[in-house]
């Protein structure tokens, strides 16, 4: 049964939806800054390994920069789940 004013939905005012805390708020975009910084520096560091897997073939240097350049991408791979997980987060809130 609708409320006198026809509607089916009730009436929403100014501050009654819960909003997350402003502290709150911050620390997660914060965390998200701090993930998306990390995440860029972890791309420099593997462009740098790609630089020396692209060079003339060494392979003692070869074998270095492919083994760091598939943990820094496991890495760039987590650090991407986590902004996800930020961001599903904070559109939650």
């Amino acid at each position: 049964m609708a409320p006198s004013g026809g509607s089916v939905y009730p009436e929403i005012r100014a501050g009654s939806l819960p909003r997350i805390p402003l502290l709150k708020a911050t620390k997660m975009s914060e965390r998200l800054e701090t993930l998306n910084k990390a995440r860029a520096r972890m791309l420099e560091d593997r462009d740098a390994h790609a630089k020396v897997l692209a060079a003339p073939f060494d392979r003692d240097k070869a074998e270095r920069a492919r083994n760091k350049f598939i943990e820094i991408q496991i890495l760039i791979d987590a650090l991407d789940r986590a902004i996800g997980g930020e961001g599903a987060i904070t559109l939650q809130g």
